[in-house]
């Protein structure tokens, strides 16, 4: 069988389906041809959105079922796994990342997509970097992937961000690495920092990979960077996403606007928990820039103000001299007239008198 040419992948817990249904109609409005296909891990999906993902007629459903011998022993030697405070982030469904792989036994293709990220542009040209291609992970080293260092494999290198990233049938032993990811992340959970991408990070080194980095302010541009109103791809990587904080919602107001149409197509909404409202930013920074003029009036008001109040300025009767007022009243006045300076307290006092003798 010829296999198709690309699909997208994602995997979504029930709280981030309609993150992923944002992504889907993003990806073909940007390409309407829709000669792609996307794939989607859930672990629970409502009906509602099962329909509109299957009306588009491109999307493959995929419960993931996670194989029980493996839960056992990730549960017994990662005890976060157990922990609801840490529920969101140690979640079974971030290993079915690793099922990428067996994609590739029906498409030459495949593209993993994080959920928190808005699909600006068309993304398609990302299989132009073949064999494996992904994103560094600026600052960050293999090893802060981890609790500890991992023996064999070089922790000190630079390390790659696994929001992003393509991977394809060219790639030597593909049909391996699903397998090898799951076997080493049995062993190496104890360590775990960043579940699924310290795995990806060992598996380029273990496999000898050669991968290509994608250009990061384009494929997985993090929205605190200029570049994350053009790029490809933006990434909302911090605690701040865009259905929770309203400086993002209102600075990517095209995410919003597709989330309207998930809604609109009878897509489940995201949590409201969090209160936010969607602004229009040019109107926000208009506002602050007239409340910093206004301020800077204010200012210039208090300086001649207290100009009138202290006022320290040159005598005009003498060569070199000034005055201080205080309430309109002299405080202070100096007089120097040829070789005497005098000091008047209230203007008229004498205090002091300084003779000076000019050397000829």
């Amino acid at each position: 069988m010829k296999k198709k040419k690309l699909t997208y992948m994602l995997a979504v817990t029930q709280d981030y389906v309609f993150a992923a249904g944002n992504i889907v109609l993003s990806l073909i409005k940007q390409r309407p041809e829709k000669d792609f296909d996307i794939t989607i891990f859930y672990d629970s999906m409502l009906p509602c959105d099962k329909k509109i993902f299957t009306d588009t007629g491109i999307c493959t459903l995929i419960e993931y079922k996670v194989p029980k011998e493996f839960e056992k022993k990730i549960r017994t030697n990662c005890p976060k796994f157990n922990d609801e405070n840490f529920a969101k982030h140690f979640s079974f469904l971030k290993f079915a990342k690793f099922e990428i792989f067996s994609l590739l036994d029906k498409y030459e293709n495949a593209v993993w997509l994080d959920a928190d990220i808005a699909v600006q542009d068309d993304p398609y040209d990302i299989i132009n970097y073949p064999p494996f291609a992904i994103t560094e992970d600026r600052g960050w080293t293999v090893q802060n992937n981890f609790t500890a260092p991992i023996p064999g494999y070089d922790m000190d290198k630079s390390g790659v961000c696994s929001a992003v990233f393509l991977v394809t049938d060219k790639l030597p032993d593909y049909q391996k690495m699903k397998d090898w990811c799951y076997k080493k992340a049995e062993k190496l959970c104890p360590h775990f920092k960043n579940i699924d991408q310290g795995i990806f990070n060992i598996l380029l080194q273990e496999f000898k990979i050669e991968y290509q980095l994608l250009p990061l302010d384009d494929y997985q541009c993090f929205t605190d960077r200029d570049e994350g109103s053009f790029a490809k791809i933006a990434h909302f990587g911090g605690k701040a996403k865009v259905w929770n904080n309203t400086e993002m919602i209102s600075s990517f107001p095209e995410w919003y606007r597709m989330h309207l149409k998930w809604m609109k197509l009878g897509g489940s909404d995201f949590s409201h928990e969090e209160k936010f409202s969607v602004i229009n930013v040019y109107k926000k920074l208009q506002d602050r820039n007239r409340k910093i003029k206004n301020l800077q009036d204010e200012v210039n008001n208090l300086k001649n103000t207290l100009k009138g109040i202290l006022d320290i300025k040159k005598n005009e009767e003498t060569e070199i001299g000034f005055k201080i007022k205080l309430l309109g009243i002299s405080f202070l006045k100096k007089k120097v007239k040829k070789d005497v300076i005098r000091y008047y307290f209230l203007g008229f006092i004498p205090v002091l008198i300084i003779k000076t003798t000019k050397n000829n």
